[in-house]
């Protein structure tokens, strides 16, 4: 498996890493499915459709509800500001 990609591959053809940031899968799949999303702000936020007290899943990717997005330390990788523009305003409801 790949980065996870802010806009898709699909949509974008970017296979750049500043279109990509690095999660497990299960952080991954939910990325994909707009349940999670890195903001412009460079914190995580969570769709309302999650409820962590429903599940260990759902607590598990709930968590980084809040949290900042892990940078490279290199400026020239962090995640483009359009891509995360893009993909936080795809949060599900």
């Amino acid at each position: 498996m790949g980065p996870a990609h802010l806009i898709p591959f699909s949509e974008s053809h970017n296979d750049h890493p500043t279109n990509g940031l690095a999660l497990c899968k299960n952080h991954h799949w939910a990325m994909d499915r707009d349940l999670i999303a890195p903001c412009p702000d460079h914190r995580w936020r969570v769709s309302a459709v999650l409820d962590p007290r429903r599940s260990t899943g759902e607590r598990e990717l709930h968590h980084p509800a809040g949290q900042s997005v892990l940078l490279p330390k290199d400026p020239a990788f962090h995640p483009d500001g359009e891509g995360l523009a893009w993909r936080c305003g795809r949060l599900s409801a």
